[in-house]
């Protein structure tokens, strides 16, 4: 028994004392990233991120090329968790803009486009839209700043964006 004590408390603090450094060292790649790209680190609370405003409003294809052609491992940014959409809140220059969420490989079945996982819980994405009423089939995502919420739009529609250097993460 003192021996498993032992064991979870020396557990404990190798957690506590490298927890951090791991963390350091993530933020450290990520503002290297950053910098190489001319990016910004923005954080707020749990979520940070290296972004670039594309102020220029294109349609969502074209989004997703200018960040694409930036460089390997930059791409339409995507925010998914609450501190996320709040930092999107807080840093937007429009009301609204294109992000990496789309329906385009199989309608009604949304997907990031930083790791390729599903959607989950649609009507929490999609707060303000009713997702089941739409007349045309909208298969691009743009993020609504006033409502704080997902919307689906039509892909040709032009909106600013935002760019994301891929964490490593």
């Amino acid at each position: 028994m003192k021996c498993l004590q032992l064991q979870l408390v020396y557990l404990g603090l190798v957690i506590f004392f490298i927890g951090p450094m791991v963390l350091c060292i993530y933020r450290t790649q990520l503002e290297k990233k950053c910098a190489k790209f001319r990016f910004q680190i923005i954080s707020y609370r749990s979520a940070t991120k290296c972004l670039k405003w594309n102020n220029s409003s294109e349609t969502y294809a074209n989004a997703v090329s200018f960040c694409e052609d930036i460089d390997t491992g930059t791409l339409l940014a995507n925010f998914k968790t609450d501190d996320e959409l709040a930092l999107a809140d807080r840093y937007s220059r429009q009301w609204q803009f294109w992000v990496g969420l789309t329906d385009l490989q199989r309608e009604g079945v949304y997907r990031w486009t930083d790791d390729g996982s599903y959607a989950r819980d649609l009507d929490q994405i999609f707060k303000a839209q009713e997702m089941t009423n739409l007349l045309n089939p909208v298969d691009c995502v743009a993020y609504m700043v006033p409502f704080s919420t997902h919307v689906a739009r039509h892909c040709f529609a032009k909106l600013p964006s935002f760019c994301e250097v891929k964490s490593a993460m």
